[in-house]
């Protein structure tokens, strides 16, 4: 026969969701998030945030040796918005549970699949999307009181994720390939449109300037740019196209269309910067002074 603390306890959570009318929990480990754009990709980290009240941390109530759910209550999750590199290690796009084993000298780091945990009790390996070693770092001060952690930008396509508590802190590296998902949407959208929508002129422009950015497949890019100046009437694409014609070495054609780019700033509704309007001059009197 099953004791009566244990049918209570099993049956308590169905009881507690029955109850529409009760007292949400006070926790003392608060819940964060933190979150940060690399390109199109979203980071977010939620977490909760243990403090140390004067205990020690290392090796007592975090054990040595052990999988901790990093943090308090639930594990903590990291949510990747697309696919990326942690620590030069694939990881695709999705929700992950964070755990960690600490040691003295080194950590080990867990993205684990199962995201249903209550910390780490039913924690099982087998979920692992992956594993690798973290250095952990002492830090100078009075340390810190709450765990937190960090997301810092460290270049256009990377960012740092950090771990403060206590007097110690654990970092790892998240890598982004944004040119290369920019790209692929750039496609997909371009699929998806149709050259005679005038609603799509905007996107084909974009789609043109983006490739003349970065110096990809410039035929690609002018073939785009002459369908947003058939669909759209503005001085944006028609500039554009000028500069990916006087790059093609179209000058004639070049000279015309920013003649046209420059009429088009002059009379329109909301007329750009005097400034702009003399660069476009300044540079198409220099395409003519060729020789």
């Amino acid at each position: 026969m099953r004791p009566v603390l244990s049918t209570l306890l099993v049956a308590l959570p169905a009881v507690l969701a029955a109850q529409a009318n009760r007292l949400p929990p006070l926790r003392e480990s608060p819940a964060a998030s933190v979150s940060l754009d690399i390109g199109l990709t979203n980071v977010k980290i939620d977490y909760h945030r243990p403090a140390v009240r004067g205990r020690e941390i290392w090796g007592k109530l975090v054990p040595y040796g052990e999988t901790w759910r990093t943090g308090a209550n639930e594990p903590s999750l990291i949510t990747f918005g697309g696919d990326v590199k942690v620590d030069g290690k694939d990881v695709p796009k999705g929700t992950y549970a964070f755990y960690t084993i600490p040691n003295k000298e080194s950590w080990t780091a867990i993205l684990s699949k199962n995201t249903k945990l209550w910390g780490s009790y039913g924690y099982d390996a087998k979920d692992d999307l992956l594993r690798w070693t973290l250095k952990p770092e002492a830090k100078d001060g009075k340390g810190t009181e709450y765990m937190s952690f960090f997301l810092i930008p460290t270049g256009s396509s990377s960012a740092r994720v950090e771990l403060h508590w206590e007097k110690v802190r654990v970092m790892f590296n998240v890598d982004v390939d944004v040119h290369g998902a920019y790209r692929k949407l750039v496609l997909e959208k371009i699929a998806a449109a149709k050259p005679e929508e005038p609603k799509d002129g905007v996107l084909y422009f974009q789609a043109a300037q983006y490739y003349f950015k970065q110096n990809l497949e410039p035929a690609q890019a002018l073939a785009w740019a002459t369908i947003s100046c058939k669909t759209w009437e503005s001085f944006w694409p028609f500039e554009l196209k000028a500069r990916l014609e006087e790059k093609a070495g179209k000058q004639a054609e070049a000279n015309a269309d920013m003649e046209k780019a420059i009429a088009l700033s002059k009379s329109a509704k909301n007329a750009p910067p005097k400034e702009y309007i003399d660069t476009l001059e300044k540079d198409l009197a220099a395409w003519k002074a060729k020789k």
